[in-house]
């Protein structure tokens, strides 16, 4: 099956950390040196930099940063802690410890005693410490005091289910023990920890969302490390304040890395100087939905039942590259990465689609009726512009089903603008 795609109206975005937009009556420049702290997107939206999709600084383009790079400073550049190395046997009169180290970069194995000598762990916790290694084994070497401080044990467990995992937590009243290293604002905000274990076997991504209860409240903060929350970081991102529609959508937040080794690793949930409420959805691995064999159910939700859905095309695939004639729309309104649900009607009377889209993702939706395939293109829905909530109502029958494939304008192959984070429900 083939799927189509279609057209583009560009606007501008009013972003946190980025300097206001407006059209060309307006009088106002596009985004430039002059006017932007952060990076300029291909549509000359001014993006903070701070994200993998879209990252830079002082005005200059926003650059996609490679599955083992990280953002940091407004620079793409290896991630932390993804490589380790050997650690030698040392001999000496005490006899210190060897080892190896794992793809997170902590040692494994305390190693072996030296003839004569005694097995040692390392350094005291206190000590002064260059690199990690210079560490025991559940501390960790931070880069400002450059002493090891002990690692920081997770507050819970992620446990996955098939691959995938929600849960709904707060971070009010938690410690504030770290902070997150792409803000500076979340060294003031308590967070929590969740301990996450990538099983024997492949090497595979992992993503993390967070939906803040209160948009206008709490903005939250998500981060990766290896097992120790104070670790160097893997991925970070944060959000800004703002409630999306009627409904007050809270706009969500999500990392995605790359192939993690197998082994634990940290996401830490922290917030820009406030605590609060949220929602957590988890993955590990790629979506599976990116074909209309392979179609996510969507149930209804109500006043009183939330059957939203929260996902990430960060990691999926180009699939739908066109539209035909059943949408008249441009093909750059289909230009990221794409993921395919559907819906069946209860009942027949009219229903609403709400998509709230993370900071900087312009989501778009091509909604296909009778069956998954182009011709039955009903409609492209794409008003809005990046981190804009899209809302349409659209009637059905009785039983009747509708796909919706969910992607996102993308005027250039893999700008940042046609990937991010979402959450969506069915009214």
């Amino acid at each position: 099956m083939r799927l189509w795609k279609s057209l583009v109206f560009a606007s501008c975005a009013a972003l946190a950390l980025a300097a206001a937009c407006a059209t060309p009556s307006e009088g106002v420049p596009s985004c430039s040196p002059a006017n932007c702290a952060g990076c300029c997107s291909e549509r000359g939206v001014c993006e903070p930099g701070i994200a993998e999709g879209a990252c830079g600084a002082a005005g200059a383009a926003c650059s996609v940063c490679a599955s083992a790079e990280q953002c940091t400073s407004g620079a793409c550049g290896p991630r932390s802690g993804t490589t380790g190395g050997e650690v030698g046997e040392a001999t000496g009169t005490e006899g210190t410890s060897g080892g190896t180290t794992t793809d997170g970069g902590a040692m494994t194995d305390g190693g072996t005693s030296s003839s004569g000598g005694v097995s040692d762990a390392g350094p005291d916790a206190s000590a002064g410490c260059a690199e990690p290694l210079d560490c025991p084994l559940d501390a960790w070497c931070s880069a400002a005091t450059k002493t090891c401080v002990a690692c920081l044990p997770p507050v819970e467990t992620l446990t996955f289910t098939s691959s995938t995992v929600m849960l709904r937590s707060t971070t009010v009243g938690q410690p504030n023990q770290v902070g997150a290293a792409c803000t500076a604002a979340a060294a003031a905000a308590p967070e929590r920890s969740y301990a996450v274990t990538v099983p024997p076997g492949s090497a595979q991504p992992l993503t993390v969302v967070v939906t803040p209860d209160d948009g206008l409240a709490y903005v939250p903060t998500v981060s990766i490390t290896s097992s120790c929350p104070n670790d160097a970081t893997l991925a970070c991102s944060t959000g800004n304040l703002g409630s999306l529609g009627l409904l007050s959508l809270a706009r969500p937040v999500g990392v995605s890395t790359g192939d993690l080794a197998p082994g634990t690793y940290t996401a830490i949930v922290d917030g820009a100087v406030t605590s609060g409420s949220y929602r957590l959805d988890a993955r590990l691995g790629k979506p599976t939905n990116e074909t209309c064999g392979t179609a996510r159910p969507i149930e209804l939700s109500t006043a009183q039942v939330d059957n939203s859905i929260v996902e990430s095309t960060m990691l999926a695939s180009n699939d739908v590259t066109s539209l035909g004639a059943g949408c008249i729309a441009s093909d750059a309104k289909v230009g990221g990465g794409d993921l395919v649900f559907s819906f069946t009607a209860p009942t027949a009377r009219d229903y609403t689609l709400w998509i709230a889209p993370s900071l900087g993702y312009d989501v778009s939706v091509v909604r296909l009726t009778g069956t998954c395939d182009a011709s039955k293109c009903a409609q492209v829905i794409d008003e809005e512009t990046t981190g804009k909530l899209e809302v349409k109502t659209f009637p059905m029958a009785a039983g009747e089903t509708t796909w919706f494939v969910v992607d996102g304008f993308s005027a250039a192959p893999n700008a940042a603008t046609g990937r991010g984070y979402f959450r969506m429900m069915v009214r």
